[in-house]
C-alpha cells in the first residue's frame, strides 16, 4: 500500500512508519538530552 506525501511523492507505509518512528525517537532523545543537561555531542 502506498500513501501520498507532501510534494506529490508516494512512499510505502513501512517507510512512512520508520520515518515517523525515527522522528519520534529523535524528538524523545533530544528532550531527554535537554532534561539530562548533557552536551549535544554526547550520547543520551
Amino acid at each position: 500500500m502506498k500513501v501520498p506525501v507532501l510534494g506529490g511523492g508516494v512512499i510505502g507505509t513501512t517507510t512512512a512508519y520508520y520515518l515517523a518512528r525515527g522522528l519520534a525517537m529523535d524528538r524523545y532523545a533530544s528532550t531527554a538530552r535537554l532534561r539530562a543537561r548533557q552536551p549535544a555531542g554526547l550520547p543520551a
